[in-house]
């Protein structure tokens, strides 16, 4: 009976063996099929997805359009800053000719009124010389 319990117990440990390494085997299979399914999602986020590429043409749609709006705003911008330069340099030379006009105007004036006063002011310096030689003398 010594014998057939040492067999059955070298059985028992040999199925027990046997049984483990199967369940070891089967886990360890298992595991690595998991981690093989698991790395197709790895695959998924670390590519880059269409969505990506979506916005970033969509930010170049957008910035292409802003960049031309903006060209457009500066040029519109440009010219009537430089039409209302040239309104200010015609109302400028407009002001000059008036004032030119004017004075043309006022010339034949001027030249009287000044030509009078000095003719005044040599009479009255005259006059004093002549008055100074009177005195002088009588």
């Amino acid at each position: 009976m010594k014998k057939l319990s040492k067999k059955i117990l070298l059985s028992i440990l040999i199925m027990s063996i046997v049984f483990s390494s199967v369940a070891f085997a089967q886990t360890s299979l298992f595991e690595t099929i998991k981690n093989h399914l698991t790395s197709i999602k790895n695959d998924y986020l670390t590519k880059e997805s269409a969505l990506t590429t979506d916005g970033e043409n969509a930010q170049n749609e957008l910035k292409n359009y802003v960049d031309d709006i903006e060209t457009e705003i500066r040029n519109e911008l440009d010219a009537y800053e430089q039409s209302k330069i040239q309104e200010a340099k015609n109302k400028l030379n407009q002001e000059v000719e008036k004032v030119k006009d004017k004075i043309n105007n006022d010339k034949e004036n001027m030249i009287e009124e000044m030509k009078n006063s000095i003719k005044e002011k040599i009479e009255k310096d005259l006059n004093k010389e002549i008055e100074k030689l009177e005195k002088n003398y009588k």
